[in-house]
């Protein structure tokens, strides 16, 4: 009898480890440029026979409990996009190149993805008797629509004031003002974040122009946390008597991930020779 038992359990066990529904590969890009035409988002998975008639395969967003794209392959010939977020920027027609009819539209295209689109996918691949789920983050990054670097004479002539201005960025960038090998604390910097999603940064100092050499570099550094992003602006001034007279500005980086070559722009400031200069 204790045998009978055992041998029903063995086989109970053996019907129940059957389900084994199981995700090989999440295919997320890490990090993208906004403006990228299509993304694929891959959820690569395996079955066994006497469950794909069961199958359900949901994308859901960030912490949101519900998904943003369903596919039961038994049941629905096209999956379906559930919610606003993604309603205009997923194609229900992109199928992957895989002769399996239960794996066909297990892959995303997104369209023309924006920066609101960023953070954590996750991909359920269920059934009746067992489920697999993977997740992973995309960052989709906008580089500075423009970056500002000015130094100009305060009012009461005794200081220059050094300003660097950037937006339309994402995600939040820091930004830092040099004053040669110095970095400014950079605490005092106004970010604002856009009604599209882009942020809007904006850092200030005030410089004492008898602490001053005769010539000395000014600069803006221009980064995005955890993304090889750098913009930096450089301004060699030189004054006397604490009116300027030249400025040399130079412009590094802007590349995001190596994809673009770093670029540098060297301008010789004639409009501030001429309106600035002191002859003694």
């Amino acid at each position: 009898m204790k045998k009978y038992i055992y041998f029903l359990l063995i086989v109970s066990l053996g019907i129940i480890s059957t389900g084994s529904v199981k995700i090989l590969n999440l295919n997320v890009p890490d990090l993208i440029e906004v403006g990228t035409s299509d993304i694929e988002l891959d959820c690569q998975y395996n079955y066994e026979e006497d469950e794909k008639v069961q199958l359900d395969i949901k994308w859901y967003f960030e912490n949101d409990p519900s998904p943003f794209y369903q596919w039961v392959p038994g049941q629905m010939d096209r999956p379906q996009v559930i919610g606003d977020t993604f309603k205009d920027h997923l194609d229900l027609n992109h199928s992957v190149s895989d002769k399996d009819d239960f794996k066909r539209y297990r892959a995303l295209l997104i369209k023309e993805p924006t920066v609101n689109l960023s953070g954590v996918y996750t991909c359920k691949v269920s059934s009746f008797l067992s489920e697999d789920v993977k997740q992973k983050e995309m960052i989709i990054y906008s580089p500075a629509s423009s970056v500002i670097f000015e130094q100009d004479r305060s009012q009461n002539g005794h200081q220059v004031n050094i300003t660097c201005h950037a937006n339309g960025i994402f995600p939040q960038p820091q930004i830092k003002l040099t004053w040669g090998s110095y970095q400014f604390d950079d605490s005092n910097a106004l970010v604002t974040l856009e009604d599209e999603g882009h942020y809007d940064i904006i850092v200030h100092r005030l410089v004492d122009h008898s602490d001053i050499p005769s010539k000395t570099t000014f600069g803006c550094i221009l980064t995005i946390p955890g993304i090889d992003y750098e913009v930096r602006e450089e301004s060699v001034y030189y004054h006397r008597d604490g009116r300027r007279y030249m400025s040399e500005r130079r412009r590094s980086g802007g590349a995001g991930l190596g994809k673009y070559p770093t670029h540098i722009l060297l301008v010789l400031s004639l409009a501030s020779l001429f309106s600035d200069m002191m002859i003694f």
